[in-house]
């Protein structure tokens, strides 16, 4: 497979323009542009055809000072033309450069296809979607849409042959920078009124509604019909939209088995929940005509997270995270609040849950994270029993809530003691002796088997972690709480 990187596509196609608009150009413009032509035939074998007449030209000029102006003759500009046509609908790779056919096993070309145009067909290669621009800028448009509008699949694209459920390019509106759209008919409106909702533009265009499906009108082929359709003029069908989604689900390493279409629908009103937008707003944005909607979106999963230093750090590392200071589980309905001090102990822990009592209502799950900063302080014996009827106290005051323990990490230094051995069997003993009680009393217990003594995973204090360790310890973190949360009767301890 060859790749053109965009910007060289880009350059050529301007240079290409520029040079139609001239009778006469400088030699080394001329060479430049040949030589991107060459560069890009790697990937367009054929194309090499129509680079002959420019070295033609270039091997006729007799003077060969850079700055000398060359006339371009009507057979270059000929071809400069068809290169700049095709350049226009060119996304820059080519699966097959090579004119000898490589076997199956070597290319893992795998193809789907039907006799049914609403089916379609498609090819998968060297495990990428294989696609155009426009297919790519269709794709965007409707999964954006979909999220941002909180659009049934049936209401963007064609099922089994029938359109008129489907959003048509007629009922499209982009003014003042707002998306508007008139809907016809949807599942909860038996009586075909219709119904309009405006779509907000989003700071960031790569996922802007607005910008996606203006983008994508644009490069839309001038047909009447559906508003989602491919180059031919072939409406986007179910079975499209949904393999499609799920081979690219696929490609990004998650699970698909776990998402559907509807899933974009189900995303949208969980997210407008968790931004305490009211029930009877999300209702009339998805269109429910009742309560129905709360039985997909899920009841709220509220994680407290409590501890020293550890938790503070992790903190400001997972707010740059794509899953942010939530680690993804926003999906699970699940929204977390961090308050990590340093130098915090384990007596510190009850004041701490009293005054966030105060501000919220309890969690449905209470993460601790305490007592590195306790050992070497006190005897092994003496702060397992404060650990424990610390857990007892909180079972009393929060008998709604689970409770998950993190195991305490290893360091590289620690405060009472510079016998590292002697600190670290402590740490092994207090870790082994709350993990049983925790998980005997209905809590869970998570481990951190990947952080170890290593200078690699500790900044120079050898204390707290470095980059590298905070984002092993918000993996673990973010692999546990998605467990606990889905898996409210599986094991108890993470990873297992």
């Amino acid at each position: 497979m060859v790749i053109i990187p965009q910007e060289k596509l880009e350059k050529l196609q301007s240079d290409l323009s520029s040079l139609l608009q001239k009778k006469k150009i400088m030699l080394r413009e001329l060479e430049s542009i040949t030589g991107l032509m060459s560069f890009c035939s790697r990937a367009i074998p054929s194309s090499r055809a129509f680079i002959r007449r420019f070295y033609d030209l270039i091997a006729s000029v007799k003077c060969k000072k850079h700055h000398y102006k060359v006339r371009l003759n009507k057979e270059v500009k000929a071809d400069a033309m068809l290169w700049l046509q095709f350049l226009n609908i060119f996304n820059g790779q080519c699966f097959f450069p090579e004119r000898v056919w490589l076997s199956n096993d070597i290319l893992q070309l795998f193809t789907d296809s039907s006799g049914n145009q609403y089916l379609g067909c498609g090819a998968f290669f060297n495990d990428c979607v294989c696609k155009t621009r426009y297919e790519l800028s269709l794709f965007k448009a409707a999964f954006s849409l979909a999220f941002h509008g909180l659009f049934r699949v049936g209401e963007l694209v064609v099922t089994n042959s029938l359109q008129s459920h489907t959003l048509q390019l007629s009922d499209i509106h982009i003014l003042n920078g707002l998306l508007q759209v008139c809907i016809p008919s949807s599942k909860t409106d038996q009586l075909g009124k219709g119904s309009n909702i405006c779509i907000y533009p989003q700071l960031d265009l790569n996922i802007c509604p607005v910008n996606l499906v203006s983008e994508f009108i644009k490069s839309r082929p001038p047909v009447l019909g559906p508003l989602f359709c491919h180059f031919d003029g072939s409406p986007l069908s179910r079975y499209q939209f949904v393999t499609l989604l799920k081979k690219a689900i696929d490609l990004s390493g998650i699970d698909q088995t776990r998402y559907s279409s509807h899933s974009f629908r189900i995303g949208a009103a969980t997210t407008l929940s968790m931004d305490g937008v009211s029930d009877s707003e999300i209702m009339r944005l998805g269109r429910w005509s009742s309560n129905a909607y709360k039985g997909i979106v899920g009841d709220p999963v509220n994680v407290w997270i409590v501890g020293s230093s550890i938790v503070k750090h992790a903190f400001v590392t997972a707010r740059d995270r794509p899953g942010g200071v939530n680690l993804g589980l926003g999906r699970l309905n699940a929204s977390f609040w961090w308050q990590g001090k340093g130098g915090m102990i384990v007596r510190h822990v009850k004041a701490q849950l009293r005054t966030m009592k105060k501000y919220e209502d309890p969690p449905q799950f209470l993460l601790l994270h305490v007592g590195g900063n306790d050992l070497g302080n006190s005897k092994v014996g003496f702060l397992r029993n404060v650990i424990k009827d610390m857990i007892r106290w909180i079972m009393k005051e929060f008998p709604t809530s689970k409770l998950v323990w993190s195991q305490i990490l290893t360091r590289l230094k620690w405060r009472y003691s510079n016998d590292h051995k002697a600190m670290d069997l402590c740490r092994y003993r207090i870790n082994n002796s709350i993990a049983a009680f925790i998980v005997s009393c209905g809590g869970y217990y998570i481990k951190h088997p990947d952080i170890h003594a290593d200078q690699k995973f500790f900044q120079s204090d050898g204390v707290h972690l470095s980059s590298l360790g905070n984002e092993l310890w918000l993996n673990i973190l973010q692999g546990a709480m998605e467990h606990f949360i889905q898996n409210k009767d599986c094991a108890s301890t993470f990873p297992c």
